[in-house]
């Protein structure tokens, strides 16, 4: 009897064995996801990161139940690895495979939902991924690499923390500061369903905010929620307004860089502005409760619009004798953010040149527009500018331009120190600017009214009376009261 019980316990552990032997097969088969095989859920492509060998091939499929397109960076050119591109939708039911023959770092998205990104790792016969950034983006992209490796691995804090590293380590970074904050925020997206707090995060207000440009250009691209949209943005300026005063309406400049993305995945109909600019303003319109937020959500858009004329996306390309032309057909209400946002197309037509892109601005024939662009284009050039070694260069070219136009370009070059310099520090190199002995006493006002009469724009109050406790009696006469 004893010996008849051991069987049945005997036979029972090999019954269970086998039952879990059998699981597990089965669930190799059918719920895991094979080697070298990527696939697209609701919060991004998994796995987020994959390293495979030179040959390999990486079969992409999606659950969604949608179409996708994987793709190599950069969006929306794919000239990272152009032959990674089934160069059109695949369908969800179908998957897409590319075979890697050389070895390096690929980063890459779902085109028709820019957000979702991926790392692919590609080793040699050594099995040694080599660092081919350079000769893919040059340090722009090792930058963004390094941001991006981070973020897929550890989450947004801590692609924020690689960013504050990178300011310290190399004062060029700022010039790309804001591009790879815009990517952050883009690719974030994905990680918002499981998480909505993060994006409440202070550290996501450096480089003039470029996080919630690109986030919500994905939110808006994902979800189409225009009132959504808005209220995602009121509620960025609750939870930060008093920290950084201008959070919220950074929120709704990021709004038109998503309805003029959204209208054009949406009309099909690209080559001429009037296949998306008006949808989009239509869409800035009902999200904004007034005047302000209208215009910084407008702003997005021809921020965005300027962009792809640069690029020549979309078929958009760029009048050389006057690249400006597109504004003066503008409605009167969004003249002077079409005028100041195509800064970085004058900018970029002038060679980076200040003084020659700003004769573009002193030729438009709506006037009463000229200040406000001056100073637009003199805060995109302090991008470039932000070292003190060159702030006598940017005074000379400030300079060139008519008196009172000469004064709108210092005030928007120190503008745009404010808005992109050492994240917490901004505020220093404006200073430094101001103290130049060489500015003319008319300079020197105009200068420290606008580093430190506008201090609580940019900084809490708590902060901004700190920063004006630390500066001479001279300076701090130009303080808020």
């Amino acid at each position: 009897m004893l010996f008849s019980r051991m069987m049945k316990k005997e036979y029972v552990f090999v019954v269970v064995l086998a039952l879990l032997l059998i699981s597990a097969i089965v669930y190799q088969l059918f719920f895991t996801t094979p080697r070298g095989t990527i696939v697209l859920k609701d919060d991004g492509f998994h796995p987020r990161v994959l390293t495979v060998r030179e040959g390999d091939t990486v079969t992409f499929r999606s659950t969604l139940g949608k179409f996708f397109w994987p793709a190599s960076d950069f969006h929306p050119t794919h000239t990272i690895l152009p032959a990674f591109d089934p160069k059109g939708p695949v369908s969800p039911e179908v998957s897409w495979s590319f075979t890697f023959e050389k070895s390096g770092t690929y980063k890459y998205h779902d085109h028709l939902a820019a957000y979702y990104f991926g790392i692919i790792q590609v080793a040699d016969e050594n099995g040694i991924v080599p660092d081919n950034c350079l000769e893919q983006g040059g340090q722009f992209e090792c930058w963004q690499n390094e941001v991006f490796f981070s973020l897929a691995e550890q989450g947004v804090d801590a692609a924020y923390d690689v960013v504050s590293k990178l300011f310290n380590e190399a004062p060029e970074f700022a010039e790309s500061c804001h591009g790879i904050t815009h990517n952050i925020g883009l690719a974030s997206y994905q990680f918002y369903r499981s998480n909505p707090d993060f994006i409440f995060s202070p550290k996501a207000i450096v480089c003039a905010a470029g996080f919630y440009h690109g986030f919500m250009e994905g939110f808006l691209g994902s979800t189409g929620d225009i009132a959504g949209s808005a209220l995602l943005c009121d509620e960025v300026g609750k939870r930060l307004g008093t920290e950084s005063p201008d959070a919220r309406l950074q929120c709704y400049h990021g709004i038109g860089h998503g309805a003029v993305e959204t209208t054009i995945a949406d009309s099909g109909s690209f080559g001429t502005r009037d296949a998306f600019i008006d949808s989009a303003i239509e869409l800035c319109e009902q999200a904004s409760e007034g005047e302000l937020e209208r215009y910084r959500c407008v702003s997005g858009i021809y921020n965005g619009v300027a962009n792809f004329y640069i690029t020549g996306a979309y078929g958009l390309s760029v009048k050389s004798d006057n690249p400006l032309s597109m504004c003066a057909e503008e409605r009167e209400e969004y003249k002077e953010a079409c005028y100041g946002n195509m800064n970085s197309v004058v900018l970029w037509a002038a060679q980076n040149h200040l003084a020659d892109a700003s004769k573009e601005y002193l030729l438009i024939p709506d006037t009463q527009y000229i200040r406000k662009s001056i100073e637009y284009l003199a805060g995109l050039y302090a991008v470039t500018h932000m070292e003190a070694s060159g702030f006598l260069d940017v005074l000379s070219e400030c300079r060139k331009l008519p008196g009172r136009y000469s004064l709108s370009c210092v005030k928007g070059f120190i503008q745009g120190l404010l808005e992109h310099g050492n994240p917490g520090i901004e505020y220093q190199k404006a200073l430094s600017f101001c103290r130049m002995p060489l500015l003319t006493k008319e300079e020197r006002v105009f200068c420290l009214t606008t580093a430190l009469g506008d201090v609580k724009t940019w900084y809490s109050d708590e902060r901004a009376r700190a920063i004006c406790s630390e500066v001479t009696d001279e300076e701090r006469a130009y303080c808020p009261k």
